[in-house]
């Protein structure tokens, strides 16, 4: 139970110390696979594959919002920063509307390359799927011979 917990809080520090997207999904990732190599360390081998495909997923996802982050953030930043030199609470209003203003359409493209990326995954996975039971089966089935 020591153990559990000292993973747990090195985690939540690892978390509230990580600010990019791609940070925190890996970090995610990463916490599932200390987690389970201390606690169930009998099937590690059998979820490294997943923490691999946990950490595509967390590229494919976080570039684009992390691209989107980087494009909005410095207009957002100076506009806070003007706001608090003019002691003016209204106007950091202002400034998160145009952070939504500025991040609303590229979180939308992003979200519509993710969707993209994920049916094509699926396909491809599909298709490896299909291919595997497709060899499975004729090894049972042994070699046919024409009549």
């Amino acid at each position: 139970m020591k153990a559990f917990s000292a993973v747990l809080i090195v985690a939540l520090v690892a978390q509230a110390s990580a600010s990019p997207c791609t940070d925190i999904c890996n970090g995610s990732c990463d916490m599932v696979q200390q987690t389970v190599g201390l606690l169930f360390p009998q099937i590690a081998t059998i979820v490294a594959p997943n923490i691999e495909i946990c950490r595509q997923s967390c590229t494919a996802v976080c570039t684009c919002t992390d691209g989107c982050t980087a494009q909005c953030n410095p207009a957002y930043e100076a506009c806070i920063s003007a706001a608090k030199a003019a002691y003016n609470p209204f106007s950091m209003v202002v400034c998160q509307a145009q952070y939504a203003v500025c991040a609303g359409p590229c979180n939308m493209q992003c979200s519509s390359t993710i969707v993209s990326g994920l049916v094509q995954q699926v396909q491809g996975f599909a298709a490896t799927i299909s291919q595997t039971v497709s060899v499975a089966v004729g090894q049972l089935m042994g070699p046919t011979s024409a009549p």
